[in-house]
């Protein structure tokens, strides 16, 4: 069935399509509602949330962001949730934490750990060609599916780590010939119905070739059909609706994409990534021995032995003796995502959005580094480096002129608060720059 068949079929069957890119009147809301604060626990009163739901707000009001969720862990508890904006403007339907979005590369870590039960369960190694499961990749040596799960397949496979999203969309077909099953079913079977996951659904046409399957079984998954997929038409949807912006930096209506991959491709709620993270962290989905595998950074193969920043699935990065697992998600023109773990204070962050702001202003992402995306910082600066240091981040006014920026930055001496702030200046500037102020920008 070609492309734009399949287009017009989705949209007659669950409206779940957007009309085309039309430019809107005004920017979204300043100040728009912020749902109340979902489950909580006694740690939740530790934290303080006020100056965090402002950082945020603020940060989705900068990236002119239509809206945003997100959601907190801690000791394998959902402490904390709340929505910012709107997941559709034209409608004033507020962003919750029940809202569903598109998780981009998010769903690189998910798929690690279906992919991990499999191994688990002797079905496939780590150490298997991926030939076997019929795939062929240029490389310049045998390419094993672990190269493909910590992004080593380039050049001499295990010596350099080089993100492509397109060979880890290969271990779909891995899964599905190793397990004998088709990839979406034992992804609800094996992942989203053990976590709870109930507002969460795969993209309807699995990708990871040339030639994507579009037939009965795709159409089964989509329609809802068969066991395990009763969910899956309500999470379509209910999705929140995709937004961009146009040259004038203007938001505009925009779009998503229908394939799904272990790369990319699952749909889900803030809540249901947290009941997944706390399913991963209470050994449920995966014994403690495979999930220090998926945490452990890949050595590389070459002379030196370095290692990089990446496991199974995850970046894994130290940051001033502090460990964390992430991952972040962007899907042009209107998904973007994060999900981060601090294993030593038992603590998850995750955060979706409808537009692709979230990750598209913060390059340095793709080289591995958290700490240069705003959100990474705020959830840092104001959750994390006060309970790991008991020192508190000054707020700066990052929108201030000149002079009073300067003044406010001066009366700070402590290094570590002044390397947070350096840090907080480039992400701003970036923040500004991609969100068309260039005056804010090289003020910074």
């Amino acid at each position: 069935m070609k492309p734009a068949r399949v287009l017009i079929l989705l949209s007659v069957l669950l409206g779940v399509l957007f009309p085309p890119a039309t430019a809107r009147s005004s920017s979204p809301p300043v100040g728009s509602p912020v749902q109340p604060g979902g489950a909580s626990a006694p740690a939740a009163d530790r934290l303080d949330f006020a100056a965090f739901e402002q950082d945020l707000e603020s940060i989705r009001q900068a990236l002119s962001i239509p809206g945003i969720s997100a959601a907190v862990v801690e000791d394998q508890e959902i402490i904390w949730v709340q929505g910012f904006g709107y997941a559709d403007l034209d409608q004033q339907v507020a962003a919750s934490g029940e809202t569903p979005y598109q998780l981009a590369s998010v769903t690189k870590p998910i798929a690690a750990t279906l992919v991990m039960q499999l191994v688990e369960d002797g079905l496939l190694s780590l150490d298997d060609p991926v030939e076997r499961y019929g795939i062929e990749v240029e490389s310049d040596g045998q390419v094993l599916v672990r190269h493909l799960l910590n992004h080593t397949s380039q050049g001499t496979p295990g010596e350099v780590h080089f993100y492509d999203g397109d060979r880890y969309a290969l271990l779909g077909a891995v899964i599905e010939r190793a397990a004998g099953e088709p990839y979406a079913e034992l992804l609800s079977e094996r992942i989203l119905q053990p976590a709870g996951m109930v507002n969460s659904a795969p993209n309807p046409f699995p990708s990871w070739d040339d030639n994507p399957t579009v037939g009965w079984e795709a159409f089964r998954v989509f329609s809802g059909l068969g066991r395990g997929y009763s969910q899956f038409p309500g999470v379509y949807r209910a999705i929140a609706r995709p937004y961009q912006f146009d040259k004038a930096f203007q938001v505009i209506d925009g779009s998503y994409q229908l394939a799904s991959s272990p790369a990319a491709g699952l749909i889900a709620t803030v809540e249901d990534l947290a009941r997944f993270d706390i399913a991963l962290d209470r050994n449920e989905l995966l014994p403690g021995a495979r999930l220090q595998q998926m945490f452990t950074p890949t050595v590389s193969t070459f002379e030196d032995s370095e290692t990089l920043q990446y496991g199974l699935g995850w970046y894994v990065q130290d940051y001033q003796g502090t460990q964390f697992l992430w991952h972040a998600g962007r899907w042009p023109p209107s998904v973007s995502a994060l999900y981060l773990k601090v294993p030593d204070l038992g603590m998850s962050f995750i955060v979706l959005a409808n537009s692709d702001k979230l990750s598209t202003p913060f390059s340095c992402l793709s080289k591995g580094d958290l700490l240069c995306s705003t959100l990474a910082l705020s959830f840092y600066s104001n959750l994390v480096f006060p309970r790991l240091t008991g020192k508190s981040l000054p707020a700066i006014d990052w929108q201030a002129d000149r002079s009073e920026l300067v003044d406010q930055l001066r009366q700070i001496e402590d290094p570590d608060l002044l390397e947070l702030l350096e840090r907080e200046l480039l992400s701003y500037r970036q923040v500004f720059a991609s969100s068309g102020d260039p005056q804010a920008a090289g003020r910074l």
